[in-house]
């Protein structure tokens, strides 16, 4: 198995909400761009549980460029803006629900 080393990474959710960086920014995003999509999704359900600002961008505002931020392709941009949920509960028994099925 092939791992990559990034180096030493501080997460600080503020790189995601276009605040000044911090130490590993770029390596944290680099690092999550390279997943698969359902792990890009994941990290973005994270962040939204870990900071009020990404979840109200997510759930509230269905934000395209926090979801571009992430590299998710047109289609799962398309499913998450209009995902009938009212809650980040909601949108992750979604993406679930997705997985589970297409497992």
């Amino acid at each position: 198995m092939n791992h990559r080393h990034f180096g030493e990474m501080v997460l600080d959710t503020n790189a995601w909400t276009g605040q000044p960086g911090f130490n590993g920014s770029d390596e944290y995003k680099t690092f999550v761009c390279n997943k698969d999509e359902s792990s890009r999704l994941n990290h973005l359900l994270g962040m939204a549980l870990l900071d009020a600002d990404i979840r109200h961008r997510l759930v509230e505002a269905r934000d395209e460029t926090l979801l571009t931020s992430f590299g998710l392709s047109e289609s799962t941009k398309k499913w998450i803006i209009t995902m009938r949920a009212n809650t980040l509960a909601d949108i992750a028994s979604e993406v679930a629900a997705y997985y589970q099925m297409t497992a």
